[in-house]
C-alpha cells in the first residue's frame, strides 16, 4: 500500500542523499560546484521529507479506519527515526551504540 510504498521511497531517499554527501565532500570544491552540490542536495533533502510525510499521511488514514495506534507493521515515524547510519563512515564519539532506525 502507499505506506509500504513511502517507506521504500523513504529508504532510497535516505541512500540517495548519504551518497551524494560523500560525493560533496570529495569532489565539490570551489563556489560553482559547491552550489550545484547543495542544490542537489536540498532537492534530495526535499523528497527525504516529502517521504516522511507521505508515510505519516498514510498512517494517520490507516489509524483512521481503525488500525491499533502500537500496530508494529507500521510505527510513528519520529523525526529522530529518519536517519541513515553512515556504514562506512569514521565513527564518532557516542555512536557506537546506536543501533538505527526502525525503518531499516
Amino acid at each position: 500500500g502507499q505506506a509500504d510504498d513511502a517507506l521504500l521511497n523513504l529508504r532510497l531517499s535516505l541512500r540517495y542523499k548519504d551518497s551524494i554527501t560523500q560525493e560533496q565532500k570529495l569532489v565539490a570544491y570551489g563556489n560553482r560546484n559547491r552550489t550545484r552540490a547543495s542544490t542537489v542536495l536540498d532537492r534530495v533533502r526535499n523528497l527525504v521529507n516529502h517521504w516522511a510525510d507521505t508515510y505519516r499521511r498514510a498512517r494517520s488514514a490507516l489509524l483512521a479506519l481503525g488500525m491499533s495506534e502500537s500496530d508494529k507493521e507500521f510505527p510513528n515515524l519520529a523525526p529522530e527515526d529518519v536517519f541513515l547510519k553512515m556504514v562506512y563512515a569514521p565513527k564518532e564519539l557516542g555512536t557506537g551504540t546506536y543501533t538505527g532506525s526502525w525503518i531499516w
